[in-house]
């Protein structure tokens, strides 16, 4: 069984998926497996992952569009780790990502999800420095390495956390009921992911304040901020 499961739902993502499956294979910490979950692509995305030739990645295709929650629930339910990550399959991690996150996690039974600071990207991949700058002192502002605990401030009100910035104990994302798909919100299922996790249960938050991922900023992605009444929705 693998210390670390990287769950990597996709869908349409050809163009992208590669790096992002690059960026896990490049890891320092390399006890991991890679689950791909493709929601019925129509695109050159099984190309792409037949292109890789690596025991440690698992690919399932649904034979139909599932939804982007039901895609990530299977995801995180077929993973076999102690932990998990949601990787998006437009965005991308460090090398050291892993290596620095699964630490908390290790020292500290508390921790339900260890999460780090992040780079903005352009469609191109370009790194966004100023609107990077201005996403960390919104969204994490003067917070500092350490355990939040409990960290439902942080989930709900300052929307500190992002799922491809983040390493789990998979499973409290189980049985905390934030991969419940009789109750995910379809519109906000990181909102919803990360609220869930927060307000069920005492476990904490662990913030690494180094920016360990890439988040891509650009028009078709899934993930963008939505609309508060959405939100609180």
């Amino acid at each position: 069984m693998p210390k670390i499961s990287v769950c990597l739902p996709t869908y349409n993502r050809a163009h992208y998926l590669r790096e992002a499956i690059e960026s896990v294979l490049s890891q320092t910490f390399q006890d991991f497996e890679l689950l791909i979950c493709d929601n019925a692509s129509t695109d050159e995305t099984p190309d792409v992952v037949k292109g890789f030739r690596d025991a440690r990645i698992r690919y399932v295709r649904h034979p139909q569009n599932i939804n982007m929650p039901k895609n990530w629930m299977h995801a995180v339910h077929a993973s076999t780790g102690q932990y998990c990550g949601i990787l998006s399959d437009d965005d991308r991690w460090d090398p050291l990502f892993l290596e620095r996150l699964i630490k908390p996690l290790d020292e500290n039974e508390n921790v339900d999800v260890a999460f780090s600071d992040h780079w903005l990207i352009d469609a191109k991949g370009q790194i966004l420095r100023e609107a990077t700058e201005d996403c960390t002192r919104r969204f994490r502002g003067t917070l500092r390495s350490g355990l939040y605990r409990p960290f439902w401030e942080l989930a709900l009100r300052t929307e500190a956390l992002l799922p491809s910035a983040s390493l789990f104990r998979r499973l409290r994302l189980i049985t905390t009921g934030a991969m419940d798909i009789q109750t995910f919100a379809a519109s906000v299922p990181a909102h919803y992911l990360f609220g869930q996790l927060a307000l069920d249960g005492d476990g904490g938050a662990f913030y690494v304040a180094e920016r360990l991922a890439y988040y891509r900023v650009h028009s078709q992605s899934a993930t963008e901020t939505v609309s508060i009444e959405a939100w609180r929705e």
